[in-house]
């Protein structure tokens, strides 16, 4: 499914849109998170990292980190983690049993 991120650019926070793909098994998930009036966005931060959030008008609420280039830890796998594990902690979806 295709998504709409919100980057914010340096030196200005000047804001502009772009779209990545993810897992199509994530819909439901971003669907509820749209439904909630909450946007993703990215922000190259030093370090070398992208911050990736779900945000409300009025501040963050979940955010991730990720490496800013391929890799384990690279912005795609960090979106889509940062994805499901809102969605459950906000109980848009039910959680995944435990490993007990």
């Amino acid at each position: 499914m295709t998504l709409t991120v919100t980057q914010f650019l340096r030196p200005d926070g000047r804001q502009e849109t772009f779209t990545v793909e993810v897992n199509d098994a994530l819909r439901q998930h971003v669907e509820a998170i749209r439904a909630a009036g909450l946007r993703f966005t990215a922000e190259v931060v030093p370090g070398n990292l992208v911050s990736l959030c779900i945000e409300s008008p009025e501040e963050d609420v979940a955010i991730e980190l990720a490496t800013n280039g391929p890799g384990p830890n690279e912005p795609q796998v960090a979106l889509e983690r940062l994805i499901c594990g809102y969605a459950e902690r906000a109980g848009f979806v039910a959680p995944a049993p435990s490993a007990e």
